[in-house]
């Protein structure tokens, strides 16, 4: 192959990612602690083999006369492996310290002792090895740890798992020759540290000849097939008629003295489902008999394990059997994907499906199929078939014998969003009032919990830590109790008086390991709990007090099974608490449906307060309103340090800018808080940090230090702890349109206290601006055709000049309103004293609109109110404005000013800002709560000393050639 070619080839092969084995496998992980092995896939062209295509059955057993071959024909070559994948379910023994154990050979020569080796290079050792099997050759030496690997232990000695082996041949030292060889090995689907092998010359060595033979020496180990998955919820079986112990009239437990009749006329298309332990010892084990002909008959169709040194399970006939033609079925723990290495002692679910067909073709469906599926995979994905046996023999009896081991129904799987209670109102915890947090907590729902689930995220951290689902106020012991105790959950009414204790509760524990919650313990194990309760008439006695109760265990319903309540619905309030602190790891609301901005509240922003656009410290009050109740506040913000805040709801009474709800940054999140503690005035009810936005989960970034962010807050007055009085404060609070944790936070009794005053202060509000929801308003949106008033310094009587030192100028156009107003001027502010000298229109003197140039170049616009208060509203960027800077440069400005709302106290009124002849920002801008005093026809000119603003009127528009004039008579008058 050409040298160009051969990087063309390069070029592709390196744009294949690698392995994902077309062999599925369930549940494989990467361990925490190999952060560097990552999922690929491999290329489609490649060929994928396993040992069933290499015609080799499965065994338990590797030995050295177990040879095959990964090419067919022309074995000793070993290009004949380019592009290709080994998958095989393989366990590495080294128990002697001989031979390196078990040693997989691969890649070698037939007849030959050559390729390269995979072993355990010392007694007990935990490492595995590859190296070349002859010297000299290619230089390889690998170590494999099994940390690294993702295995579910710490050693690969006698440990089960995926085994892959990738190669493809390329020019890897740019010779021209494609022959190296590329190796990939995979552990359970991934490749190692996410790196390739590279043999150099590994089809050209004369030395060290390579080939296409696999084989083993050493130490038995173990090696099994890889096949694609078959699920149960994908076949036939999965609608068979259900059984397992409970319909058997069997109780969970041990299987000593256990016989049961299956509730059946026959046996086909049944599926038999349990949770089995087997024990075994010695020789000795469980024997679960399948199908037997009668009670305690030790017949039919049998499973058990041969010996306690034998790790898997056998499915057949034992001794005593009357049935002929079953053989035995070795089930090999490895390829049924168990946890573990060895099916002894171990729980594992089984099914097992039976269905009578014709499966010999003669015509008669008198052949039996058995599926074995442990978990919900069918075992090595191929059903059992057993012909021309004698099925007058079999029955539809299940006995147990041997030492005796567990057994557990299982009941299908009723998932929450496929229950009775899927439409009901899904709640999380935030909606009582609690928080990530820990220990000994409690809260409310404020309605009743009846049509409602509850879900939360519980880890407990030590037997007897509990929870209490609706406990009166005379006993945080009643209500619904759910404790740890001995590593289970135990759900009973623990405490109170005859007159508030569920009485009619009787005790429920739920077995972790009848959950999937991935582990036989609920201590330390973090899960997610949904609670449903409905009220109804479940008794049959038509009084509508009884308690419906879901308990759903990761989305799945208890045992299949809702628990009831008779009689006692009143006696289940809206209360909920965490106590004996025992839940020390935070427990956080689930997902809930997304709770939406409140379109029924009065929208209020910086400018309602007179504050609009700034920076820095600042204080405002809201114009007209009496209370914050039933309001939605809006602000952009940017706060530029920690310790930066705002003060939201600052009590008229009390005049500290500190009392109210604190909105600060701290170790870059958003603390909401009372930060005055039980200072009077203070909203003591909610603590310094009630609550804590975290800038990732409200989707902000890593910070909230310098970053802007839309801030909208709600708040309703309500009675939420239903004491009569509306004095409660219902509080949301919404991060760029999305609403923190979906919930409401609720602060108890203190609403009174809750004032209409705002401040930034702390120096540390980098800027704020208002915010309006919706599209901006234009005049075109008031008025049909919009006329203006023009008017220039003209129509004041000021003649164009330069203000300059402490100059002032006054001048009435007339005590009008500026509604329907223009005014227009070509303006030019010195770059000294900006920000000092200023064009004040509509007021008396210091009140009105307010123009500033400032020393960054931009131009500021404000309106100053009659009282001092000062409502900021646009900073023009000259850059904008397609100028180079506000200062030291003549520029004209034109304002228009539209009235849209009028009242006998304030008005509010759209500002156009005109530079150059274009709409600044192509929108206006709204100023509201202002006087009629601050919004007449007049000016005022104000400069300092070593400042100057130098402003002139407009040139003349009027086209006086329709007057049959021509323009060169004004330069003859020098009218401008």
């Amino acid at each position: 192959m050409s040298r160009i070619k051969s990087k063309k080839l390069i070029a592709v092969i390196c744009c294949l990612c690698v392995l994902v084995s077309v062999f599925s496998i369930k549940n494989i992980k990467t361990k925490a602690e190999a952060p560097k092995t990552v999922k690929t896939e491999i290329g489609k062209d490649f060929k994928k083999v396993t040992l069933s295509d290499l015609g080799v059955d499965n065994t338990d057993k590797t030995t050295a006369e177990t040879d095959f071959w990964l090419s067919a024909d022309d074995k000793n070559n070993v290009k004949k492996l380019d592009k290709l994948l080994f998958s095989a379910y393989i366990v590495f023994n080294n128990t002697t310290g001989t031979n390196k154990g078990t040693e997989l050979h691969f890649a070698t020569q037939q007849g030959g002792d050559t390729g390269i080796a995979f072993s355990i290079t010392s007694k007990n050792g935990k490492n595995l090895s590859l190296s070349r099997i002859k010297t000299p050759g290619p230089s390889i030496s690998k170590v494999f740890y099994p940390n690294k690997a993702g295995l579910d232990g710490d050693t690969f000695n006698g440990t089960s798992f995926l085994l892959q082996i990738s190669t493809e041949f390329y020019d890897s030292d740019g010779d021209g020759d494609d022959d190296d060889l590329k190796l990939g090995v995979f552990f359970n689907g991934l490749l190692y540290e996410n790196s390739y092998i590279t043999i150099r010359n590994a089809s050209s060595s004369t030395s060290y000849k390579m080939g296409c033979r696999v084989n083993f020496n050493g130490e038995s180990g173990e090696i099994y097939s890889v096949k694609d998955p078959v699920l149960l919820k994908d076949t036939p079986d999965a609608s068979f008629k259900y059984i397992t112990l409970s319909d058997c009239g069997v109780s969970d437990g041990s299987t000593e003295n256990m016989s049961m009749k299956l509730p059946v006329d026959s046996f086909d298309k049944t599926l038999f489902n349990l949770s089995l332990l087997m024990n075994c010892s010695g020789n000795n084990s469980t024997q679960l008999h399948f199908l037997a002909k009668g009670a305690n008959d030790n017949g039919g169709l049998t499973l058990w394990i041969n010996n306690d040194s034998d790790h898997n399970l056998h499915f057949g006939t034992v001794s005593g059997s009357s049935i002929s033609g079953v053989y035995d079925t070795e089930i090999f723990r490895s390829v049924a994907n168990i946890k573990g290495n060895t099916f002894n002692n171990n729980r594992f679910i089984l099914r097992i499906s039976t269905e009578l067909v014709d499966h010999h073709g003669d015509g008669k469906k008198d052949d039996l199929k058995i599926g074995l599926f442990i978990g919900e995979q069918l075992y090595n994905s191929t059903y059992l078939y057993y012909d021309n046996i004698d099925l007058s023999k079999i029955g539809t009896y299940v006995t147990f014998t041997g030492i005796a081991g567990e057994a557990y129904s299982i009941k299908p799987a009723i998932s929450l969003d496929k229950s009775d209670s899927a439409d009901f109102k899904l709640i999380s915890l935030n909606d009582l009032g609690i928080f990530d947090g820990k220990g000994d907590v409690s809260g409310k729902y404020g309605e009743s919990f009846d049509k409602t689930v509850l879900g939360m995220n519980v880890k407990f951290e030590q037997n007897g830590t509990r929870l209490h689902y609706g406990p009166s106020k005379k006993s945080a012991y009643s209500g619904i109790g759910i404790r740890l105790d001995s590593n289970k959950l135990i759900v009973s009414c623990e405490a109170g008086t005859d007159d508030i204790k569920l009485t009619n509760l009787k005790q429920l524990i739920i077995d972790p390991s009848k959950t999937d919650i991935g582990a036989d313990t609920f201590l330390k194990t973090e899960f997610v709990l949904h609670i449903s309760t409905e009220f109804g008439e479940f008794g049959g006695d038509a009084d509508q007090k009884d308690i419906k109760l879901g308990l759903f265990i990761n989305g799945n319903l208890y045992d299949g099974s809702y628990v009831y309540i008779y009689d006692q619905a009143n006696r289940l309030t809206d209360n909920f608490n965490f106590n004996e602190g025992g839940n020390n790891k935070s427990y956080s609301s689930i997902d809930t449906p997304i709770k939406t901005l409140p379109t029924n509240l009065k929208e209020i922003t910086l400018i309602d307060a007179r504050m609009g656009d700034g920076s820095g410290n600042a204080a405002g009050k809201f114009i007209g309103l009496n209370s914050l109740d039933g309001t939605l506040f809006s602000a952009k913000l940017k706060f530029s340090k920690n310790l930066a805040r705002m003060h939201y709801g600052l009590s008229n009474e009390y005049k500290d800018g500190f009392i109210g709800i604190g909105f600060r940054l701290e170790d870059d999140k958003l603390i909401i808080g009372n930060e005055q503690g039980s200072k009077e005035g203070a909203l003591s009810s909610m603590k310094l940090n009630f609550v804590t936005i975290d800038p990732v989960k409200a989707g902000v970034g890593k910070t909230f230090v310098d970053t802007e962010f839309l801030l909208q807050v709600s708040i309703e007055f309500i009675d939420r702890d239903n004491d009569g009085e509306n004095n409660d404060i219902k509080l949301g609070v919404f991060i760029n349109g999305v609403m923190y944790k979906n919930s409401y936070f609720y602060i108890s009794n203190q609403a009174g206290l809750l004032g209409t005053r705002i401040n930034f202060n702390e120096g540390g509000a980098a800027s704020f601006a208002s915010y309006e929801k919706g599209p901006k308003l234009t005049p075109k949106d008031l008025k049909a055709n919009p006329t203006y008033t023009e008017l220039t310094l003209r129509d004041f009587v000021i003649k164009d000049r330069i203000f300059s030192g402490n100059t002032s100028k006054y001048a009435i156009y007339d005590n009008n309103t500026f509604d329907s107003t223009a005014f227009s001027a070509n303006i030019k502010f010195s770059s000294e004293k900006a920000g000092n000298c200023a064009v004040y229109i509509g007021g008396t003197a210091w009140s009105g609109l307010r123009i500033e140039a400032r020393k960054d170049g931009s131009l500021a616009i404000s309106h100053l109110h009659i009282d001092g208060t000062q409502t900021w509203l646009l900073n023009l960027d000259p850059e904008k404005a397609g100028i180079s800077s506000f200062v030291d440069n003549a520029f004209n400005i034109r304002l228009t000013f539209d009235v849209i709302k009028n009242n006998s106290q304030y008005s509010d009124y759209l500002l156009g800002v005109y530079i150059n002849g274009k709409l600044y920002g192509d929108e206006f801008v709204t100023a509201k709560c202002v006087e009629a005093a601050t919004l007449q026809r007049t000016i005022f000119i104000y400069t300092v000393k070593e400042g100057s603003i130098e402003i002139k009127s407009l040139n003349n528009k009027v086209d006086f050639t329709i007057f049959g004039f021509d323009n060169s008579w004004k330069k003859t008058l020098t009218i401008s």
